[in-house]
């Protein structure tokens, strides 16, 4: 317990420093040490398993900085084995998945976070923190998507107006050619629709 609490220190004191490599790298040493140990009795195994859910968060954090989604993702999921529902493992993970395009798991996580109900009082702050940060990102994801598929459309208009540009129609090669077939080999039923 005590080298995984000098390895989250260290951590975050590099955390600090904004040297977010070198913090992963000794959260994730922390962890492993975490995984490989087990307590004796139960009072020891709560401490060994608040401090690893600790170390774990952090982790997914400092992947967060270094953009190592994959990474941020399995930390969120090893915190929620052992504290479903904490709203800061969602939110981390929901912002991973959005980035790595998985907007479905995101939107899950955060419809989560808005429908947790805390009772303990010490909670409340973190819980409504968490509520305004999913909110601020639902927002972002619908506005990326909406982007998206505005982006589509103007392509799609684009395309349709540069294929008449080109003179090529139907007409052309049903008329030009032997057997209804295009002189230069291209049949316009070939094409695929958008």
């Amino acid at each position: 317990i005590q080298s995984g609490v000098q390895l989250r220190i260290n951590g975050n004191h590099k955390f600090k420093e904004k040297d977010f490599k070198s913090a992963l790298m000794m959260y994730m040493q922390g962890c492993v040490g975490f995984e490989m140990y087990c307590a004796t009795n139960d009072q020891d195994q709560k401490l060994l398993d608040d401090v690893h859910v600790q170390v774990r968060k952090n982790t997914a954090g400092a992947a967060l900085k270094t953009r190592d989604y994959t990474l941020c993702i399995y930390s969120c999921d090893k915190v929620l084995e052992m504290l479903p529902g904490d709203t800061k493992s969602l939110y981390r993970r929901s912002l991973a998945n959005w980035r790595l395009g998985e907007i479905e798991k995101a939107s899950v996580d955060l419809e989560s976070i808005l429908k947790t109900r805390v009772n303990d009082y010490n909670e409340v702050a973190e819980s409504a923190t968490a509520k305004k940060a999913a909110r601020k990102l639902l927002r972002q994801i619908e506005e990326s998507e909406e982007r998206a598929e505005n982006v589509e459309i103007k392509m799609a208009r684009a395309l349709a107006v540069e294929i008449p540009k080109l003179g090529l129609s139907d007409h052309q090669y049903s008329s030009s050619a032997p057997n209804g077939s295009s002189p230069t080999g291209f049949d316009a039923s070939d094409m695929l629709p958008l």
